[in-house]
């Protein structure tokens, strides 16, 4: 509880109503914007508590005091301010009553049954007077509070409009405020764990990528000669075999093609791998020596 008081509104009543409920007459006013007050001496009668010390506790409450308001309403002495609690805050106020120092179980069940079923039973009684006949005739209970009766359509319409948004305002709302923050929230932590997902798989994509083409490289180096590299060895055995013709121990194609894959170890000469294409040139240059050919070469 805060130490200083806080100050109480007055309000307009449009409507009174009384709360037949657990045997008690509790005194209920709707005010110009929807909301439903109850009468706070009525509700401490009703309950054998002190209004004074109730009052003070109350005021004394900032959330408390936020639902009070000093109403007139009608009673059989006439007009009377009084002071009143939004139908809303009964339960919080009532939360707060020390019943720990209470010996009567039966007030103690009685203040949780105020806590837990009045509020949808006063709203009830409220939404039931609706639809009463024009000119329907004040209500005067026992305790002399005079009941005023609403007499059109357009008074249930308001009534539901005020109330409906009355309780979005002041319950729903704030709920769906914090549950959109709360998923908003985790919404950019979703999209911040794409990004770096996305990135990770651009990354992977990139490597694969490079991958692919070391894979593609070193096939090539590691298939058979290629069509030009096929081609000059070919070239070079022709002219080979034709620059021998006339020598004492000419060179022939089977015997060049046959000491080829021999050497490299193939069935046919343009199986050698690529990459020994140098290789491959030099062999064959080693079987020229000027003047003819090389015996030492021909076994």
């Amino acid at each position: 509880m805060d130490e200083q008081e806080y100050p109480i509104a007055d309000e307009i009543a449009v409507e009174q109503r009384i709360i037949p409920f657990e045997g008690d007459d509790l005194a209920a006013a709707r005010a110009s914007g929807g909301e439903i007050y109850l009468s706070i001496p009525g509700v401490c009668r009703a309950l054998g508590l002190d209004h004074r010390s109730q009052l003070r506790r109350m005021q004394a409450s900032r959330v408390i005091a936020r639902g009070m308001r000093r109403i007139e309403l009608q009673t059989s002495k006439g007009l009377r301010k009084t002071n009143c609690l939004t139908l809303r805050k009964v339960a919080l106020w009532l939360a707060s009553v020390e019943t720990a120092r209470m010996v009567d179980p039966h007030a103690i069940a009685k203040i949780e049954r105020y806590q837990e079923d009045l509020e949808p039973f006063a709203l009830a009684v409220f939404l039931k007077t609706f639809g009463a006949p024009h000119g329907s005739p004040a209500v005067q209970p026992d305790d002399g509070a005079l009941v005023m009766m609403p007499d059109n359509v357009q008074g249930v319409e308001l009534f539901l409009e005020e109330h409906i948004r009355m309780l979005l305002d002041e319950h729903l709302l704030p709920q769906l405020h914090r549950r959109f923050d709360e998923q908003a929230l985790q919404l950019e932590q979703i999209l911040g764990l794409l990004v770096d997902l996305v990135g990770v798989q651009n990354d992977i994509v990139a490597r694969q990528e490079a991958t692919e083409a070391d894979v593609a490289r070193l096939d090539e180096r590691t298939q058979g000669l290629n069509p030009k590299h096929k081609r000059a060895i070919k070239d070079k055995i022709d002219l080979m075999v034709a620059a021998s013709k006339h020598q004492a121990t000419p060179l022939t194609y089977v015997f060049l093609y046959g000491r080829l894959k021999h050497k490299f170890n193939v069935t046919k000469y343009d199986e050698i791998s690529d990459s020994r294409f140098t290789e491959v040139v030099a062999f064959l240059e080693s079987f020229i020596v000027e003047g003819g050919v090389e015996q030492s070469q021909l076994f």
